[in-house]
Parts: structure tokens; sequence; C-alpha cells
């Protein structure tokens, strides 16, 4: 039997070397607009679950984040936080390593201050069937 879980999708996309991310959620909406979290994976929104959570269902589920300052090799990851906490020891990594697009000419490449510029990644991600009411 397929559970339906409470999730709060928050901007728990981040780059995999010690560089902070410059990449927000878009969609679902993120706890944060921000693009220049340095302190992850939620920067000050960190382990704050006080925002309205959507209701999600095991299986895939599509979703958008934009990167607004261009870091050439620099991969993602997408990871379910743990129920009620940020702690990346209890993520469930749901995507690791999502390619960074090397191929953006400079001329295109995204600037902070437009975020219509900023470069969109859209992904389909497998939600695991678990018990989580306050993950994200």
């Amino acid at each position: 039997m397929r559970q339906t879980n409470i999730l709060i999708i928050a901007g728990v996309v981040t780059i995999l070397h010690s560089a902070s991310s410059h990449a927000r959620w878009k969609c679902p909406n993120p706890r944060s607009p921000s693009t220049s979290i340095k302190d992850g994976p939620c920067g000050s929104d960190t382990n704050d679950f006080t925002g309205e959570p959507i209701e999600v269902t095991p299986g895939p589920f599509r979703v958008q984040f934009e990167e607004s300052i261009y870091h050439d090799g620099a991969p993602f990851r997408i990871a379910l936080s743990g129920d009620g906490t940020d702690d990346k020891t209890n993520a469930c990594i749901l995507l690791d390593h999502i390619p960074h697009n090397n191929a953006i000419p400079l001329k295109l490449r995204p600037q902070k201050s437009r975020p219509e510029t900023y470069i969109p990644y859209f992904i389909t991600i497998e939600i695991p069937d678990v018990s989580c009411e306050r993950c994200s």
C-alpha cells in the first residue's frame, strides 16, 4: 500500500564540492528565495519546518531549480531531510551528482541581479514510500 507523505520541499539542492550553491528551488516553492545560501542545506532556514507543507505521494515527482551564478563543473544533489531535521547525516539522497550544464556560452550565463537570466534545471525524482510528517 502506498502512503501519502506530507513534505515541506525546501532548499536541499546542494553542490557536492566545498563551495556553496547559488541555486534555489523554483517548483515546489522554496523555504527561502535566496540563491546565496552559504551554510546548508537551507541557510538560516535550516531546521525551520514552519512552512506550509505540500502533499506528495511516493513515485515520480518533477522538480525545478535554478542557478543564479554559473559554477562550471559543479554538480548538484537532491536529498530528502529526515523527519523534522535538516541534519545531513539523516538525509535520504534521492539523486546524487546531477551534472552541471557546462555548455552554457559565456554571453548566456546567469546574472545574479537578473532572475530572468537564471539557468533552469528540470528533473524528475523518485519519492520513496516512507512515513515522514515533516520532511523537506
